[in-house]
């Protein structure tokens, strides 16, 4: 039977194609015939009103498109000639219908497009001439459509009944086991009751069968009544559509601007840029060369003057800079010429530059000539001549005032310079500088000679005066000196004029002869004074030597008298300081004899003293020779004159330093004597009875530091033995008075608190005590409560709530939810927008994807067309443009590629999205983008543009590329040609893609001449590299011949000006000195004065010769006594001591030490003189003594001898004096310096450095011969010391001591001690070093040990010492305590434990316990104990649990149970859940309910449809009835059998889709067949499982879809009419 049908459809699909393809050829050739006829037809169009015009036009271009539909669509081709035959015979009243029409034909050309056959042109020409009075073209034009029309729908519809029978037989009775086809049946249906089909079937029926007048009137009423409907069941977007439609048709009836044209679509595109067109034309036009268009239009514009174009230009190119048009219009760039050099572009044309002012070619503006230059006309600038200058843009040059000159091209006023003092202008105008000996003012022509006693050197402007001691003859270049130890006046002009200075007088600095001072000597002609030596002295001025000091004196250097010794002191003669006066040491005196002798025990004395004297009171010297007394220690006194120090009585005290017994003071009652002279308190801990020594506390008792007797504990404290104060019991702990152990503090237990009297009271209800020994009970926190006397608090169950110390929790308000141990009313919380209160569980559970809720929502609605939502949303979203969706979408669907909503959000349908058209795409914003410049889309509904190819460009919104003009190129996606460099050419190409390859470049030694072709360089010119687009000009010293790359260069003697082909020679006897491209004559120089020319070049004179004038052809040999160096035009005389030959290129010097004695000129060597012993030759050529401090021993010397170290020497000396005793000098010395104070060379003479001087070190001093000695032990001194101190008490030292060393802790000592004694064993000084008496021992008191670093110190905590004097501390056992400085252990407290060495014992804690073996171990799993110092651990009860050490125990997770004791939870497996209670097991799940998870505490009940058995993990669904009727429709059928998806309420199935309900109706059930209505005055929205009451009061719903408070108006119930007959009147033709 299936194949049959198949074959069936085989057939009817063959058979109609030939039935159809017959008809549209008859058709095709009768209005082919009919358009031909034109007058018959004008007489047609006459008998159409004016108004009518239009839709004639319309039914004309309908009946055109019969021939572009192809025969594979039958269905399409009869709804046209359908719509033609009804706007043909009817007369059309209705606006909606001809709507209807216009839209119908429009998308119609939009589906089908083929080429037309009928002349569109001469269609056009008919409908818009006059039309004539004929009727029988539109009758006959009507009988051929209807004959057409009749015959091509019999036919078809005959096969489509016989296969849709068919199909309806094959599926109706189809066995009910065969339901494996029913989905094909239905899709069979479907396709074979398609609307589009019987929308045809049902229009001809009604044209065929039905009369005229009543088919006007049905066809009126439906028109009118699809408008209403259309309005009410869709929005703007359709008619948005519909105006769309329309658009092809009436691009048809109306022209294109001007700009435009009509492309092959029929649609008015603009031009590209670059062209033109009139009004209604069908291409566009290029713009001639010399025009173009930048925007569509009727016309190009010309170019502007100095700009070109080509054809098809949509901008003119601008010639390059410099170069100018003669005229508007240019069409080529060789139109553009270049201004000449000395001319610039101004205003479009080629001006001449203003003087001063020059350019090169193709200039826009011109240069300034540069200061130093000058032009006129325009020319190049030239330098300006010598002694004349100029500013920036001149045009001529000034001259420089007379008697001043300039460089060539200066620039400034300021170049021309007078010639300055000390030269003169020569011959040829330069400034020359004066020589030695000479000089000259400011702009002189010559220099004057000095005169005798001045002189002068080269470039001076005056001469110089000799100074004092110097003479000079006339014209000398410097001064001579005068012999060492003579003077002269200033100005001498002869050696005769230097005197001598006598014995004992000396040359001052102002060369005068002064006497030597007292203290000074001098021999004659001497330049210094020199110092008498230490030792020595001279008494008057002007002398010639010292004289030796006497014993018992001494003199320094210099000194004119001896100074006595201070009295007690002695030296020997010739004494050179007041060091060699040596005094006697500290504790001795100068004796009768004097000698120095030590003081008694008793007394003592400083240093050079005469006699001792008595130790004052207070203090004591037991040794003789003692320099200072001993203060007597604290606790001790003495009287004047004493040898040791009377100690105080036991109980009293003493300032150190006190003189008498009555210095000592008994101490109070409650007080001890201390080492220190103080009287304190025995500390904290202790008392003493009897003021001498103390006692520590008994156990129980206590004492402040200072108190009198020991106090008994108050109650609730206990102390030990030497305790400070007593310590409080453990927090929660009381104990009775004088308690004396921690053991007798008494614990509270847990539940309850140590309350103001002491005792253990319980906490009231709302608060707890969780370990024992509380002191007081914390309240219950928010979300928790308990009872009187409760260790814990329990959490609020859930949709409970508490606040902090509750008793009981409260109830959560109806409707709201918590979670367990909420805290307050607020955790009780409406379900958030986005979900709905589940009625089971009674939680917030989200909504699914589709749909929303608001705050306090029992359910979800679905989302309306045109938007969507996640999971959870409160709100829908609008679907974003290019996106749209149907009710209760989870996500929106874009639109096909190419298409856009038109930037409209919220569509709601496919028919939303509409093409973008050709030079447009979708852009990543998702809207029609115009494609930019350099790309172009051909075709609408574009998603991208595509580039231009190289060689092409276009403009914005381009449809299509334009190729590039000639000498212009470009690369892909170009939206403009760009121009050759300059310099380069297309060669006439068009089009051209690279500039690599189509760009061609002229070759160097050419340009681009204004036609654009290559051209050479002429002579004189030249270009350097290729693509030159002028030729540069050959410089100043350069030429060049036609055609070349570069100039070359003029060579030596040549010369050429700017723009050369050859070079000139200079004239005879001139030359450029070798220099190559000189640029004019002036570079031709005659030779200088001081050369001559040979061969050509000018060469300098030889050393020995001179010339003394320009041009010269040989030099003069210098005389004897001159010389000259290469070069030179004059001769010089030979300096003092040098001589000199004839011809002579340097003057000899004399031998060294020999002189010309101040003569020039000499020219023999005869003329040089040796220097005496004594002396040597300076620089000026003089003989000079040796300065002091060195000696000559020879003559003829040129330098004098530095003194060695240790000598010295005054001044002309041959040799030098050693050092005496006791003094030292360095290099070079001009006396010796002493030995600083303490010092001393041991009798050395002639010492060369300080470090001879040897002093005494620390731990020795000076002797009275001088010596230094070592100081005895128990004495000390510094360095450079002449006597030695004693230690004082508490420190000692050894022989030789530098200082003294202090006793260590635990020693002691007396005054000048070589060693310390040791304190008893058991005794310390207390950590104090330096102790300086045994008093200063101290016992350590019981409780306290001395420690390995021999400090007294407490013994550790952990320990103990009970007796004084110990050295060592005793560790506490186990399980007993002592804090630090204890003199006993405790034993520690009930529940408490320590280690051996403990300083206190250590609480059991919760989670242990101490056992009989008095140690504190963990309590066992499932076991735990929450208090302190407990002796036993208790059992966690049912549905608890606790780990080994645990504290409390742990209330099992949800859905798992357990025993007592048990150390862990049990989960129940899925199918059960933990029945909680008394009893503690799993339980199954009952029949119809279900757990999924493991843990769980209740099962679900199955939902709607489904069932399960006792202990199921899931539920079952209920088995499906057989198809219960097949009288419903195939779909529905269908749908039963089709289980791919579930609906949910508010939806139906409909052909195996979930359908939401439309606007007031419902579906309370999932996988509904239908929605039911809402009942009267309810409404609902779309997709709703629910109908509601209106919220406003006194509204109601009439429809079931808006609320108001009055019937709606009369048009909406047409509608409503109009709606249902329409239904009624299709489903009978049905």
């Amino acid at each position: 039977m299936l194949l049959l049908l198949l074959l069936l459809v085989l057939a009817a699909l063959l058979v109609t194609p030939v039935l159809l393809v017959l008809m549209n050829l008859l058709t095709v050739l009768l209005l082919v015939l009919l358009v031909n006829l034109a007058t018959p037809l004008k007489a047609c169009l006459a008998l159409i009103p004016k108004q009518k015009t239009a839709l004639f036009a319309m039914l004309v271009l309908l009946s055109m498109s019969l021939v572009t539909v192809p025969p594979a669509l039958p269905v399409l081709s009869v709804l046209r000639l359908d719509l033609l035959f009804a706007t043909c015979v009817l007369p059309v009243t209705s606006l909606p219908l001809v709507n209807r029409l216009v839209v119908a034909v429009a998308r119609m050309n939009i589906l089908v497009k083929m080429p037309v056959l009928v002349n569109n042109a001469g269609l056009a020409t008919l409908l818009t001439e006059t039309p004539s009075q004929s009727l029988w073209l539109p009758a006959l034009l009507v009988l051929l459509v209807l004959l057409s029309t009749m015959v091509t729908v019999l036919l078809v519809l005959l096969v489509l009944i016989l296969i849709v029978k068919l199909v309806l037989h094959v599926c109706l009775v189809m066995p009910a086991h065969f339901l494996i086809l029913v989905p094909l049946c239905a899709q069979l249906v479907q396709s074979t009751l398609s609307l589009p089909l019987l929308l045809v079937l049902v229009r001809i029926v009604i044209l065929v069968i039905l009369p005229k007048a009543l088919l006007v009137l049905i066809l009126k009423m439906i028109a009118r009544l699809a408008l209403l409907v259309l309005m009410l069941n869709y929005q703007a977007p359709v008619f948005n559509v519909m105006l769309v439609s329309m658009a092809p048709l009436q691009l048809l009836l109306q022209p294109c601007d001007a700009g435009s044209f009509v492309d092959e679509d029929g649609t008015c595109m603009p031009c590209s840029p670059g062209q033109y067109s009139s009004s209604a034309s069908t291409s566009c036009s290029s713009c001639a060369a010399g025009t173009y268009s930048s925007v569509a239009g009727s016309t190009c514009d010309e170019c502007a003057k100095n700009s070109w174009s080509n054809i098809e230009f949509d901008a003119c190119t601008p010639c390059l800079e410099g170069y100018i048009t003669t005229s508007t219009g240019s069409t080529d760039i060789s139109d553009c010429t270049s201004c000449p050099a000395g001319n610039y572009v101004s205003e479009g044309d080629c001006v001449v530059c203003d003087n001063g002012f020059t350019s090169e070619g193709s200039a826009t503006s011109c240069t300034a000539c540069e200061a130093g230059k000058f032009s006129t006309n325009g020319d190049a600038c030239d330098n300006c001549p010598i002694n004349t200058y100029s500013d920036t843009h001149a045009s001529s040059c000034t001259d420089c005032p007379a008697g001043f000159t300039s460089d060539i091209g200066s620039d400034s006023s300021a170049d021309c310079a007078v010639c300055r003092a000390g030269s003169f202008v020569d011959a040829d105008g330069a400034c020359s500088f004066c020589s030695a000996g000479t000089f000259s003012l400011a702009g002189s022509t010559v220099c004057t000679i000095c005169p005798g006693g001045k002189f002068s050197g080269e470039e001076d402007s005056e001469c110089v005066i000799c100074p004092m001691n110097q003479w000079s003859a006339s014209g000398a270049s410097a001064c001579t000196n005068c012999d060492v130890g003579y003077t002269s006046a200033p100005g001498s002009d002869e050696q005769s004029d230097c005197n001598e200075c006598s014995a004992g007088s000396f040359v001052d600095a102002d060369g005068d002869c002064t006497e030597c001072g007292a203290g000074y000597f001098s021999a004659a002609h001497s330049t210094v004074c020199n110092n008498c030596d230490a030792g020595t002295f001279a008494a008057n001025a002007g002398s010639s030597g010292c004289s030796t000091c006497p014993i018992n004196t001494w003199s320094g250097s210099a000194d004119d008298a001896c100074t006595p010794c201070s009295d007690g002191y002695t030296s020997g003669e010739g004494s050179d300081s007041e060091d060699d006066c040596v005094p006697c040491g500290a504790g001795s005196f100068v004796d009768d004899d004097g000698a120095c002798s030590p003081c008694p025990a008793g007394t003592k004395s400083d240093e050079h003293s005469t006699e001792c004297t008595d130790c004052p009171a207070g203090s004591f010297s037991d040794q003789s020779g003692s320099s200072n007394c001993v203060s007597c220690d604290a606790n001790y006194y003495s009287e004047g004159g004493a040898t040791e120090c009377s100690s105080c009585s036991p109980n009293a005290i003493s300032a150190a330093g006190s003189s008498s017994s009555a210095d000592c003071t008994a101490c109070d009652s409650n007080k001890i004597p201390h080492a220190d002279g103080t009287c304190q308190t025995c500390g904290n801990g202790h008392f003493t009875s009897d003021s001498i020594s103390c006692t520590a506390c008994d156990a129980g008792t206590y004492a402040e530091d200072g108190d009198a007797t020991c106090t008994a504990c108050p109650i609730n404290t206990y102390s030990g033995s030497a305790a400070r104060q007593c310590s409080p019991c453990d927090s929660g702990y009381t104990s009775p008075g004088n308690s004396d152990n921690v053991n007798d503090c008494v614990v509270c237990a847990s539940g309850s608190f140590v309350d103001g009297d002491g005792a253990c009271s319980p906490c009231s209800a709302g608060s707890f005590s969780s370990q024992s020994a509380s002191t007081s009970c914390s309240a219950c926190a928010a979300g928790k409560y308990s009872g009187s006397g409760s260790s814990s608090c329990v959490d609020c169950q859930k949709n409970k709530y508490s606040f902090a110390s509750a008793s009981v929790c409260s109830d959560c308000e109806s409707g709201f939810t918590s979670a367990p141990a909420s805290t307050a009313a607020e955790d009780c919380h409406v379900c958030a927008a986005g979900s709905f209160v589940d009625p089971d569980s009674g939680d917030c559970v989200e909504c699914s994807a589709g749909s929303f809720s608001s705050v306090g929502s029992t359910s979800c609605r679905y989302c309306p067309a045109g938007s969507f939502s996640q999971a959870g949303a409160s709100v829908c979203t609008s679907c974003s443009k290019n996106r749209y969706s149907d009710i209760g979408a989870s996500s929106c669907t874009d639109c096909q590629a190419g298409y856009t909503t038109q930037g409209a959000t919220g569509s709601a349908s496919l028919i939303a999205c509409i093409a973008c058209p050709a030079g447009s795409f979708v852009n990543t914003g998702g809207d029609c983008g115009t494609c930019s410049p350099g790309s172009f889309s051909e075709v609408s509904a574009s998603t991208s543009c595509s580039a231009c190819d190289a060689g092409k460009f276009s403009g914005v919104g381009a449809d299509s590329c334009t190729q590039c003009p000639k000498n212009q190129f470009s690369s892909s996606s170009a939206s403009s040609c760009t121009s050759c460099q300059s310099g380069y050419t297309t060669e006439g190409l068009l089009g051209s893609d690279s500039e690599a390859e189509d760009c061609v470049i002229c070759d160097a030694g050419s340009f681009v001449d204004e036609s654009g072709d290559c051209t050479s360089c002429a002579a004189g010119s030249f270009s350097a590299s290729a693509g030159s687009t002028i030729c540069d000009l050959c410089t100043a010293g350069h030429f060049s011949s036609t055609g070349q790359s570069s100039c070359g260069s003029c060579g030596k003697n040549e010369y050429s000006g700017e723009n050369a082909g050859s070079c000139e020679q200079c004239g005879s006897g001139y030359t450029t000195n070798g220099n190559t491209e000189s640029e004019s004559v002036v570079a031709c120089v005659a030779c200088a004065a001081g050369s001559f020319v040979d061969d050509g070049d000018c060469t300098s004179c030889p050393a020995g010769s001179y010339s003394d004038s320009e041009a010269s052809t040989s030099c003069v040999s210098c005389d004897a006594g001159t010389f000259s160096n290469s070069g030179s035009t004059v001769c010089s005389t030979c300096a003092i001591n040098t001589f000199s030959a004839s011809a002579a290129s340097a003057c000899t010097d004399c031998d060294s030490g020999y002189t010309t004695e101040g003569a020039t000129g000499s020219d023999s060597e005869n003329d040089c003189k040796a220097c005496a012993a004594g002396s040597y030759v300076e620089l000026s050529g003089s003989c000079i003594q040796c300065d002091a401090g060195f000696y000559g021993s020879s003559a003829a010397a040129t330098s004098c001898s530095a003194c060695a170290a240790g000598t010295y020497s005054g001044q002309g000396v041959t040799a030098c004096s050693s050092c005496a005793q006791n003094s030292f000098s360095s290099i070079s010395a001009t006396s010796c310096s002493d030995c600083e104070t303490g010092y001393t060379t041991n009798g050395l003479t002639g010492s060369d450095d300080p470090s001879d001087c040897v002093v005494c070190d620390a731990g020795s001093y000076v002797n009275n011969g001088g010596i230094c000695s070592s100081c005895d032990a128990g004495y000390f001194s510094g360095s450079a010391s002449t006597s030695c101190d004693a230690c004082p008490a508490g420190q000692y030292s050894g022989i030789g001591a530098a200082e003294c060393t202090p006793c260590g802790k635990n020693l002691y000592s007396g005054a000048h001690a070589s060693s310390c004694n040791a304190c008893e064993s058991g005794s310390t000084t207390e950590g104090a070093e330096g102790s300086d008496s045994v008093n200063d021992c101290v016992k350590c008191l019981a409780g306290h040990a001395v420690n390995e670093n021999g400090d007294c110190v407490d013994c550790s905590a952990g320990s103990f010492s009970d007796a004084d004097a110990a050295t060592s501390c005793t560790t506490c056992d186990r399980n007993t305590f002592s804090a630090a400085g204890s003199t006993v252990c405790s034993a520690c407290p009930t529940g408490e434990t320590s280690d051996a060495g403990s300083e206190i014992c250590d609480k059991c804690p919760p989670g242990k316990m101490v056992d009989n073996n008095g140690d504190c171990v963990d309590c066992d799993a499932g076991y735990y104990n929450s208090d302190w110092r407990s002796l036993e651990c208790f059992e966690c009860a049912v549905y608890h649990y606790s780990a080994a050490g645990s504290s409390v125990c742990t209330q099992c997770p949800e859905g798992e149970y357990s025993v007592a004791g048990s150390s862990g939870c049990t989960a129940c497996p899925a199918g059960s859940y933990v029945t909680g209670g008394e009893v503690v097991e799993c339980a199954h799940c009952p029949a119809g309910k279900f757990s999924a998870d493991a843990r769980s505490t209740a099962c679900t009940e199955c939902p709607d449809g489904t069932d399960s058995n006792p202990g199921s993990t899931s539920c079952t669904p209920l088995l499906q009835d057989r198809v219960r009727q097949l009288s419903g429709s195939l779909r529905g059928l269908a749908l039963r059998s089709d289980k791919s998806g579930s609906c949910p309420a508010g939806h139906f199935l409909d052909n195996g889709e979930c359908v939401a309900c439309v606007a007031g109706t419902f579906s309370t059930t999932a996988n509904s067949l239908s929605c039911n209505a809402c009942a009267k005055g309810l409404w609902s929205p779309k997709g709703s499982s629910e109908c509601f009451a209106c919220p406003a009061p006194g509204q109601v719903s009439y429809d079931g879809v808006n609320c108001s408070s009055s019937d709606p108006d009369t048009m909406s119930k047409l509608a409503k009419a109009s709606s249902g007959m329409l239904k009624k009147l299709v489903g009978r033709f049905l």
